[in-house]
Parts: structure tokens; sequence; C-alpha cells
């Protein structure tokens, strides 16, 4: 886990929303411990999906670790990329990544990054939203 990046990430997202005239997302507890255990979890287990080998859902996930969605949630994952800046300009060359992070609905964040020397990827990312 590397909460620089986490922060990071975060404040590339906020800047792209703001030169588009969206509002800024703020960071909830529970989506940033959904994102982390999500990264840290595909970086152990070797896997790249939206839900886990059990088949859980990133809501149900979200939901777990204490998220109560007043209207909707979303969830970006990737997976490579070596810097914050990276994963952002993938995401955002990527339509369905880019319609989460440019999603007005969404009014919240949670990011997650982990690292994991020999593993298919080395890292991995994840965003959580939610509104």
């Amino acid at each position: 886990m590397k909460p620089s990046f986490e922060r990071q990430v975060v404040t590339l997202v906020n800047a792209h929303r703001r030169s588009i005239g969206l509002r800024a997302l703020k960071v909830a507890a529970p989506l940033r411990r959904a994102a982390r255990w999500k990264s840290r979890h595909m970086a152990r287990y070797r896997y790249f999906e939206h839900a886990d080998p059990s088949g859980r859902s990133p809501f149900a996930r979200m939901r777990d670790c204490g998220y109560r969605a007043r209207r909707t949630m979303g969830e970006n994952i990737a997976a490579g990329q070596r810097t914050p800046r990276a994963v952002v300009r993938a995401w955002l060359d990527s339509p369905g990544h880019r319609q989460n992070i440019e999603n007005p609905a969404f009014t919240q964040i949670g990011v997650g990054a982990a690292f994991k020397r020999g593993s298919d990827y080395g890292w991995y990312w994840t965003q959580d939203f939610g509104g």
C-alpha cells in the first residue's frame, strides 16, 4: 500500500473533474478501505477482476467496508501502471473508466494502490466511487 500514491490519484482525478466543470470528490473512509482491500487482494491472490474470487461484487465489498450509498456506486481497477499519473491517464483513455471519473452523481472516492513483487502486474490500483 502506498498512501502517497493514493492521494496523488485523488488529486489528479479532482484536477480533471474541475477542468470540465465538475465538483471535486471527497475521500470517504469506507470507500478507501474497500479500495485498499481490493488492490491488496488482487496483488496477493494474483487476479484482475472486479468480483473477488469468491464472487463478491464490488458493491457488496463497499457495503461490507461500511459504505452506505445514497444513490450510486462505481469502481475502476487497473494493473501494471507504475505511477499515479500513468494510471489516471489509462483510466481517462478508457471510455468506461472515464465515465466513472466524470460521473456528476459521484461525490466521494476511495483509492487503493498495492505493489507485489513477482506478481503478474506489480502495481494494482482501485478507485471506488459513491454518491
